[in-house]
């Protein structure tokens, strides 16, 4: 995945939630605008949630799920 398709995805306004699909098999879930960042290469995605941080390489998002509007 694109790290530019990704920051599109994140400053899209509206903002839709959308679902990132890694090679092992989890899937991260962005519900928020407001709790991912992208760096400026666009090679690293940080997700912060209750849990803590998590950094993903862009590189390795085999595929996006865009939630619709309802």
């Amino acid at each position: 995945m694109d790290g530019k398709q990704i920051r599109e995805m994140i400053m899209a306004a509206p903002f839709l939630p959308f679902r990132l699909h890694l090679p092992n098999g989890e899937k991260v879930e962005i519900e928020h605008a407001d709790n991912v960042a992208i760096s400026p290469s666009g090679r690293t995605l940080f997700l912060v949630t209750d849990e803590g941080t998590t950094r993903i390489d862009t590189a390795l998002i085999v595929r996006v799920d865009v939630r619709q509007a309802v």
